[in-house]
């Protein structure tokens, strides 16, 4: 028990080196990946960590697939876990696993690429001739982003990304003009490129989008569908907490207050 203060100082430092070098790797695999053209047309899209067909990006990539106006355009989904591509395959949409030929090669090509959360939704050192489209995942007021991490980060290393072309947001969607100021600061991209679109997500609220069951749990589809029958029903859906807590036991919401409002 007396080296295990140690071992993990050495644990940490080995974890450290490994962290460092797999980014070096990873941007020099980038700055090639520059060499191979994309295709027009190229459409590639990811989300959280490449780990579910979620948010965003998964009814961005509905719509694209489904809609007769982007016939022109291939909507490929990435992902590293082989039972969420088979399910998309099985719907009769496109998608492969992250470490398979045919995704290095279609991310190599890719002309676009959308996210949800960060890079690393989709293997992002294989896109260098790519346009990264961040779509974000909810609306917020808080500091995000460069806002919060990017602040330390060495002038000189910000002028080596700037020369290089270090992988960067192009284009980003918010859902309101209100958000232009944060976004455009958080994400480090210039307020012309940041378009008020609203959320891709959100247009199921108002049409039918084919494929919106994919990825989710159809069991609970069919409990709301029957208690909506003689229910009215309320769902209260709190955001993810770092601490691994909830709004109500942190005490941020004031029950007194909004008991007077009501």
């Amino acid at each position: 028990m007396a080296d295990s203060p140690k071992t993990g100082l050495i644990m940490s430092k080995i974890n450290k080196v490994y962290s460092i070098t797999k980014k070096v790797l990873q941007t020099f695999v980038y700055l090639l990946s520059k060499l191979v053209p994309s295709k027009e047309g190229y459409w590639a899209f990811g989300s959280r960590k490449r780990s579910a067909f979620i948010d965003n990006s998964k009814y961005m990539f509905l719509d694209t697939s489904n809609r007769d106006s982007f016939s022109d355009i291939t909507p490929i989904w990435f992902t590293d876990s082989e039972q969420v591509a088979e399910e998309l395959r099985d719907h009769g949409f496109k998608a492969y696993t992250s470490q398979s030929i045919r995704a290095k090669y279609y991310l190599l090509r890719s002309e676009s690429v959308f996210l949800s959360y960060s890079f690393n939704d989709v293997n992002w050192w294989l896109c260098g001739s790519a346009k990264f489209i961040q779509l974000w995942h909810g609306v917020s007021f808080k500091k995000k982003g460069k806002l919060t991490t990017g602040g330390k980060q060495n002038k000189y290393y910000k002028k080596i990304k700037k020369i290089f072309g270090l992988r960067r947001y192009d284009k980003l969607a918010i859902t309101s003009s209100d958000l232009v100021d944060l976004h455009s600061a958080a994400f480090e991209v210039p307020k012309s490129d940041v378009w008020v679109t609203g959320y891709p997500r959100h247009d199921i609220f108002f049409r039918d989008i084919p494929g919106h069951e994919i990825g989710t749990d159809s069991s609970w589809h069919r409990k709301l569908e029957q208690l909506r029958k003689n229910n009215t029903v309320l769902m209260y859906l709190p955001t993810w907490r770092d601490t691994g807590r909830d709004p109500i036991t942190d005490g941020i919401l004031d029950f007194t207050e909004v008991q007077e409002q009501l």
